[in-house]
């Protein structure tokens, strides 16, 4: 790799994570495509991310979900380099790495598309709770990840309202909008 080993990187532990930190290019190692996460080694069946190693105590700005409790620091973890995070540095990111694996999309077994099936199964049960929602769609062959993504468009699409539950407010419910109101 060409670049300055002055340049900074940013980092999460997972594609989806809130937690950013920048590190010099000089401390990444092992570039690599892998559909599984760093920390809770979550499985984004539906593509691949660039991955590295850092050490953990190495970051040059912010943090990154770690806790140390897998021994004293430092030691390595295994972390997410994004595109959008990097936009002016990826591609020599990734010049030298081979093709980034496509992923098998094996069709749901209903056949349908991930907003469809949510659609079926929210005018057959009405309200239900996120977490079962996701688990339904899992079980019939729609991946976390692209489920996550849909339910966000949805929202913004104001196709599905959503709210906390009142039972319990760590969940989230859903619902198709009433067209009627």
């Amino acid at each position: 790799m060409q670049e300055n080993m002055d340049t900074y990187v940013k980092v999460r532990r997972q594609p989806n994570d809130y937690q950013v930190a920048t590190y010099k290019l000089s401390g990444i190692f092992d570039l690599h495509w892998d559909d599984v996460s760093g920390g809770i080694g979550v499985s984004f069946m539906d593509q691949h991310f660039l991955y590295g190693y850092v050490q953990c105590d190495e970051a040059v700005e912010g943090e990154v979900a770690h806790s140390c409790q897998h021994g004293t620091a430092p030691h390595s973890i295994k972390i997410c380099i994004l595109k959008k995070d990097n936009k002016t540095i990826y591609e020599s990111l990734i010049k030298d790495l081979p093709p980034k694996p496509q992923m098998e999309r094996s069709k749901p077994e209903s056949g349908n598309t991930c907003k469809k099936d949510i659609k079926i199964i929210l005018e057959q049960n009405g309200s239900m709770r996120k977490t079962e929602l996701i688990k339904q769609l899992v079980y019939i062959g729609h991946g976390e990840y692209n489920i996550e993504n849909v339910l966000r468009r949805l929202k913004k699409e104001k196709i599905l309202d959503y709210w906390k539950d009142p039972q319990n407010k760590r969940y989230l419910m859903y619902s198709l909008y009433n067209k009627s109101e």
